[in-house]
């Protein structure tokens, strides 16, 4: 991806992007965060993009990846966190890794039926509510247990 001029990667995300997503990019940008890094838009290849926000010491990132769109978020440690490991930090859940079929299209956002709109800013808040290391990481090792019994 390469750098280009301030916006035209957000403006190129926001047009792309599914509703739920661009109702949370919008949301990003109402709620403080600064755009802080972007990259990608409609010259790059596979026309990938990746938007960085930034709020205190938070961080959140949104990429799209050939096709796909996905979110991480830095809960100010210098180490972005999937969604979907949060998601089950955040509500206790635990990880369901779904069987796919190979010809099988693969979701356009991930994690798969999450709205983002609705979830980013619940965990956005209990981020910045607490230290949430313990919860995250107990999260992760349930996803790892969870792919290697797959």
């Amino acid at each position: 991806m390469h750098d280009g001029p301030v916006g035209l990667a957000l403006d190129y995300a926001r047009e792309q992007a599914p509703r739920d997503v661009r109702d949370c990019l919008d949301w990003l940008v109402e709620g403080e965060f600064a755009l802080a890094g972007e990259r990608g838009g409609p010259d790059e290849s596979a026309a990938n993009v990746q938007l960085t926000f930034e709020r205190s010491q938070l961080t959140v990132q949104i990429t799209r990846d050939r096709g796909q769109w996905m979110m991480n978020i830095d809960p100010g440690h210098g180490k972005f966190v999937p969604l979907h490991i949060l998601l089950t930090a955040w509500d206790g859940t635990v990880p369901a890794i779904r069987a796919r079929n190979p010809v099988e299209q693969l979701p356009e956002v991930l994690p798969e039926g999450v709205a983002w709109r609705t979830v980013a800013p619940a965990i956005i808040a209990w981020l910045e509510s607490g230290n949430r290391d313990r919860e995250i990481g107990e999260a992760g090792a349930a996803w790892t247990r969870a792919w290697k019994k797959r």
